[in-house]
């Protein structure tokens, strides 16, 4: 997945709100539009686009250095309070980051997977690295709202138990991550490249 950006949120009142997905294919790529209709006005929501390719399996990654280089901890509850605190409230299927790890610009977050799933990318997983961002940024009394990736790689699904491991990145005035989620041994499961918040 390349070129994702989050564009408009999707705004659920009382009411059902129905979205579309447009899937075009663009000779070896599939580029997709998340839109929904009010009154004949299209608003797009995100955008991005998929590909298929043979990514080669990468060297298991050192997590007892890294790891050792991050001096602070927080545990599963200190972590959902601070989210609450900031307005953010999970159910308990989201809430799997067990312990986090962290420094100034890198952190480390254990992640456990109890449902079993049938998607290569579930939603926990994913939340769990945007939860993993936003846990290093409000410790700072910062903010961010998702913006943009660059590219999402997908070599294997996650069972069980794992990392996400997230190392700050800046652009200009924006600040952003590159975040890898790794097996419970270290091996390179997904990684987003360049994603940015606003």
């Amino acid at each position: 997945i390349s070129n994702l950006n989050w564009i408009d949120p999707i705004v659920v009142s009382n009411a059902p709100k129905s979205v579309e997905v447009e899937i075009i294919a663009d000779n070896n790529d599939f580029k997709f539009q998340v839109y929904s209709l009010t009154d004949s006005h299209k608003t797009i929501h995100a955008e991005g686009v998929v590909s298929e390719k043979n990514n080669t399996e990468s060297k298991p990654i050192d997590l007892t250095s890294i790891q050792s280089a991050l001096k602070e901890q927080q545990s599963k509850s200190e972590c959902y309070k601070l989210l609450v605190s900031a307005g953010f409230e999970y159910g308990d299927s989201f809430q799997r980051i067990e312990n986090f790890y962290f420094s100034d610009k890198e952190a480390l977050a254990e992640i456990h997977l109890n449902e079993p799933s049938d998607m290569t990318l579930p939603p926990q997983l994913l939340d769990c690295a945007l939860q993993s961002c936003m846990l290093q940024v409000l410790r700072k009394g910062e903010r961010l709202l998702p913006y943009s990736v660059g590219k999402i790689n997908i070599y294997q699904p996650l069972t069980g138990k794992g990392w996400c491991h997230i190392r700050e990145i800046k652009s200009g005035k924006l600040t952003g991550f590159d975040i890898q989620l790794l097996s419970y041994s270290g091996k390179l499961l997904v990684e987003l490249k360049d994603f940015y918040a606003i």
